[in-house]
């Protein structure tokens, strides 16, 4: 199950790079999981969740998401030991997925990532969740 995820990560991640190389340097991730919301939910529960007032406190916990960071290796970025800031977080939608969004870090005077936004986007479906839209 989770090698066919990181297999779907590392698709997405080719397509986000269109055959550019991975990036060099010190890098910066963020990695947003978005996991669905509850059947069972009244709709004041399901607008607290909307709003972002209600987060996920349910598996998986930030360390198994940030282990999908090897799916995108040697595509987006060379090793893991580049990135030098991430953070994880964890939110409910009604498409499930995982955003991968990774920056170059610049010092201060060097000058700046020339993309649009300054960043590459990888979308992969939830592993547990399969009706998500990709």
């Amino acid at each position: 199950k989770t090698r066919s995820y990181e297999e779907s990560i590392a698709v997405h991640a080719k397509i986000a790079m269109a055959h550019r190389h991975p990036l060099e340097g010190p890098l910066s991730v963020r990695m947003l999981a978005y996991f669905p919301y509850l059947k069972d939910w009244t709709k004041a529960q399901l607008a607290a969740a909307q709003s972002g007032e209600v987060r996920p406190v349910k598996y998986p916990d930030p360390d198994n998401i940030f282990k999908c960071i090897d799916a995108i290796q040697g595509i987006i970025i060379w090793n893991d030991n580049q990135i030098v800031d991430a953070s994880i977080s964890k939110y409910y939608d009604e498409v499930p997925r995982l955003e991968i969004v990774v920056r170059k870090v610049f010092s201060p005077g060097t000058g700046s990532l020339t993309m649009s936004d300054g960043s590459l986007r990888a979308y992969g479906q939830s592993p547990r969740h399969t009706n998500g839209k990709v």
